[in-house]
């Protein structure tokens, strides 16, 4: 245990392999040295990894970290850390999400998972408290990541005999198929970059939940309470936190990049696109936005929420729109919402798909790749994206992103 206050005390080793857990040992000393989230996820990797590890094997290990002030309150820190070795690029990758799985694994007891082996079947691990069960999931693989969700509170709650609240990260067919930014996710907000969907579905981890009712421990509740308040106001005046990102999202900053010339445009061949204005943050909360919603305990609410096939859904981010608006020349708002969705449910980034894609265009155009996808062209964009989640047709190539398909077919530049 911790003689500091903001720490569960405790850091949970899991062996896939064995499916045992064990207490990982992590001293107040270096608590002091490696705070937490990311920083104590590179110190926990750089003592048990030897540097001859791969990305996509049973070697490799998986953190899942938080923070001294997750679950406390304090504004915008309500987050948590997935940081393993990366299979984009091989090296250390810390990827971070603001979905509630930090705050209800702190719940049960816990700072951190440290996630060694590789599951002899396919898995799901359900946590409450002291108590870990390793469940098979043959009936939850191939699904989406709404699907899974839902089948696995299901599965809770006829366990329980009623609703559980709980944390729960989940990977789409994009994960299971090794796709290599295939992103993990929590709630409605994504582990988005550097392939940490991979890296579970190559351990047959299809989705952890976690609950508990363990209070996380504050030193001086009334100071801590003061400064809340402080620093919650101090974010509703700034203009940024308090204006334009309640207004507008992180979308509202694809008129910024416009107006300094560096949206992507094509591939990012140019830094300004003529018909930006139709996929801004301005249209997207004249147009489309129902209610601004936010991450547990942050004041600000950037996220968009959008209608999607008659459904309330997450709207897209700023990089999003970026790349998949003037990125691949469309104009099309409602195509953006629409596939932004898709690659959540699928279980893959956003971002690194949308860049290969417009790689894959330029490649095309340019006579090294001939592949079919143009720019400006819209049409079967959705099945592409299918596609890369399955590793079907050119979707299998798309699927190892941009930097690899461009040493195979030339265009590195």
């Amino acid at each position: 245990m911790s003689e500091y206050a903001g720490y569960m005390g405790r850091v949970a080793k899991l062996d896939l392999t064995t499916q045992t857990v064990t207490d990982y040992p992590w001293s107040d000393r270096e608590r002091e040295l490696y705070m937490g989230g990311k920083i104590m996820a590179a110190k926990i990797l750089y003592d048990n990894l030897k540097g001859s590890e791969k990305p996509l094997s049973a070697e490799n290990i998986v953190v899942i970290a938080t923070g001294p002030l997750t679950g406390t309150g304090a504004p915008s820190s309500n987050r948590f850390d997935i940081s393993s070795l990366s299979p984009q690029t091989g090296f250390l990758a810390s990827s971070n999400s603001g979905g509630n799985f930090g705050y209800y694994l702190k719940k049960a007891g816990y700072d951190a998972l440290v996630i060694t082996g590789k599951c002899s079947g396919r898995k799901w691990i359900e946590i409450s408290n002291d108590k870990f069960v390793f469940n098979d999931a043959d009936d939850l693989w191939g699904l989406k990541i709404g699907e899974t969700q839902e089948k696995l509170g299901e599965k809770l709650r006829e366990q329980r005999g009623c609703p559980v609240k709980c944390g729960m990260i989940s990977i789409g067919p994009g994960g299971e198929n090794l796709v290599r930014y295939a992103c993990v996710i929590s709630g409605e907000r994504a582990c988005g970059r550097a392939g940490m969907g991979a890296v579970l579905g190559y351990k047959g981890v299809k989705a952890i939940t976690v609950t508990g009712n363990h209070e996380i421990p504050v030193y001086d509740r009334e100071r801590t309470v003061e400064w809340q308040r402080k620093w919650s106001e101090y974010l509703r005046n700034h203009p940024l936190t308090g204006n334009q990102l309640p207004r507008l999202g992180t979308a509202g900053l694809v008129s910024s990049m416009q107006m300094r010339g560096i949206l992507s445009t094509k591939n990012y061949n140019y830094g300004k696109y003529a018909e930006f204005d139709k996929v801004s943050g301005e249209a997207l909360a004249e147009e489309y936005n129902i209610v601004n919603k936010g991450c547990l305990s942050c004041p600000i609410k950037c996220a968009r929420s959008v209608m999607v096939d008659d459904r309330e859904v997450k709207g897209p981010e700023l990089e999003t729109l970026g790349l998949l608006g003037g990125g691949i020349l469309n104009d099309d708002l409602g195509l953006i919402l629409k596939w932004n969705n898709e690659l959540d449910e699928l279980g893959l980034d956003t971002i690194s798909a949308a860049s290969t894609l417009a790689w894959a265009m330029e490649a095309n155009e340019k006579g090294l790749w001939d592949n079919g996808l143009e720019f400006g062209k819209t049409e079967g964009i959705s099945q592409v994206f299918d596609d890369i989640a399955h590793r079907r047709g050119i979707g299998d190539e798309l699927a190892e992103g941009s930097k690899r398909l461009s040493q195979k077919y030339g265009g590195k530049d």
